[in-house]
């Protein structure tokens, strides 16, 4: 009796020699060159690529020449993208004042002070008030002193008396312009303001200013600002304060004065210049009387 091993024993070694017996004809086919491994491989995988012949070349349809021969395919590239848009125009050059100004007919400049001006102050585009243009005129002394009083009555008075038109002229900046010397009293009556500022107001210059700057060419305009200081003094004392303002130039009205002196003195010899030298003396000497805190002695 066998033992339960060996009998397990003996069954492997007869399994094992059955596989042996199938497999060995199979074997047999396999020379030592590999014609039947690679036989078996064709079997398995298809005939092979025979490959190039000698020169190059590949068999029309073989599998190297379509490999070698087929076109090269080139990743899509993506399209360009669109130009960008053009910048939008730049606006048109404006001064820093605003847009460009175009022509502005009378009418329209009339309508605009007319919508500006409720109360029909100005009677004209160079913002001319009725006052202003009575000067302009010529209008005789009773004819403005009538306008003067009306004006007061409609209360419209005191928005005029000191107003500048388009040139910087108050009415009585105008008065001494035009030589008016019947008018100064009447206009210092209505509270004509001779220290305000006229002309160029940049330049700071009050009445005084320019009437020792511009009207001391004729011995009869020196005779008209000693009317307009006389009148000053006698009924608006504290306005003479305006003979001490500088303007611009750091000057005074006394150094317009005394410069015009100098200018005079160099020239004595002519008639005409020692006529208007001895009217200056004496308008400084009376307004040095009037007002001795004026500094009349100071050189230009």
């Amino acid at each position: 009796m066998h033992s339960p091993y060996q009998q397990w024993e003996g069954a492997v070694q007869q399994q094992q020699q059955q596989l042996i017996q199938r497999t060995q004809p199979q074997a047999q086919g396999f020379d030592d060159t590999g014609e039947g491994f690679e036989s078996l491989l064709e079997l398995l995988n298809g005939p092979t690529d025979p490959g190039p012949p000698s020169g190059g070349a590949c068999m029309p349809g073989s599998r190297a020449d379509i490999i070698i021969n087929a076109p090269m395919m080139v990743p899509a590239q993506p399209p360009p993208p669109p130009p960008p848009p053009p910048p939008p125009a730049p606006p048109a050059a404006e001064s820093r004042s605003g847009p460009s100004k175009a022509p502005v007919s009378e009418q329209t400049r009339l309508a605009l002070i007319k919508k500006l001006n409720p109360q029909s102050i100005l009677v004209d585009e160079n913002f001319n008030s009725q006052l202003h243009t009575a000067v302009l005129q010529s209008q005789p002394r009773e004819a403005v002193d009538f306008l003067l009083c009306n004006l007061k009555r409609q209360k419209k008075l005191l928005p005029i008396i000191n107003m500048v038109n388009i040139c910087g002229h108050t009415p009585l900046s105008l008065c001494l312009k035009m030589r008016r010397a019947d008018l100064l009293s009447l206009l210092i009556d209505f509270d004509a303001g001779p220290t305000q500022l006229c002309c160029c107001v940049s330049e700071r210059t009050n009445h005084f200013h320019y009437a020792f700057a511009k009207c001391l060419d004729t011995t009869a305009a020196i005779q008209m600002v000693q009317c307009l200081i006389s009148c000053v003094a006698e009924k608006h004392q504290s306005d003479l304060i305006g003979l001490h303002a500088k303007d611009r130039f750091r000057k005074t009205p006394l150094d317009y004065l005394n410069h015009r002196i100098s200018q005079l003195s160099a020239t004595q010899q002519e008639p005409d210049s020692a006529e208007l030298l001895a009217s200056m003396q004496w308008l400084k000497n009376s307004i040095c009387r009037m007002l001795p805190r004026v500094e009349a002695g100071l050189d230009y």
